[in-house]
């Protein structure tokens, strides 16, 4: 079964044409009413515009899942071959 995670992209302006993409993930606390998010992964050198870093971001994201989606793959064929 795949692994669920909550995930957003967030642009950072540090300065006139300097933005940051910046990956964040919800933590897994079904307790909580409104899920409390850290950063797990950051551009190291600034973009020029917004766009461009969320575009980035959004790369950044999606590289994440398809190594997660594979490493799913890759656990669900062992546990097939073990049975």
């Amino acid at each position: 079964m795949p692994t669920l995670r909550t995930m957003a992209i967030t642009v950072e302006q540090r300065g006139e044409a300097c933005f940051h993409w910046v990956v964040l993930q919800a933590d897994d606390n079904p307790a909580q009413d409104v899920p409390l998010f850290h950063r797990i992964e950051s551009s190291a050198r600034p973009l020029r515009s917004h766009a461009e870093a969320v575009a980035a971001g959004r790369a950044v994201v999606r590289r994440l899942a398809e190594a997660e989606e594979a490493l799913d793959r890759i656990v669900a064929g062992s546990r097939s071959m073990s049975a």
